[in-house]
């Protein structure tokens, strides 16, 4: 009856250890993967930041560009003037233009001559 017993006793505990065995395994490879993952979020968060480093770099960058490219808009306009709502010509030629510059600068007492002018044109609008 003892033996009996012991025997129950004895398969119990490899049942048990079997499955603490397998557990263990368990755990084990469960740790695996959390290096893993915890590695593979270092290097996301790492990645992350280098481009949010580089994404700062670039928006000064354009706002840089943006301040010289309204510098030059400014500079190249600093020489000149515009006039509007004067009928366009029909056959409308550069001379045109400048004589039509020159007119209004008679008319409103400040003589243009054509070394004044460097270039002039008539700007397209899209509601005439």
């Amino acid at each position: 009856m003892f033996e009996d017993f012991q025997s129950k006793q004895e398969e119990k505990l490899e049942a048990l250890k079997s499955t603490m065995d397998a557990i263990k395994k368990q755990n084990e490879e469960i740790k695996t993967s959390m290096i893993f993952l915890s590695d593979k979020y270092d290097e996301i968060l790492s990645s992350m930041d280098k481009l949010q480093h580089e994404n700062t770099s670039n928006r000064d960058r354009i706002k840089i560009l943006e301040a010289q490219s309204d510098q030059f808009d400014l500079e190249s306009r600093a020489g000149s003037v515009e006039l509007r709502n004067i009928p366009e010509i029909e056959s409308e030629t550069k001379q045109s233009l400048i004589n039509l510059t020159k007119n209004i600068g008679a008319i409103i007492n400040t003589p243009i001559h054509d070394s004044d002018i460097r270039d002039v044109y008539r700007i397209k609008i899209k509601d005439k």
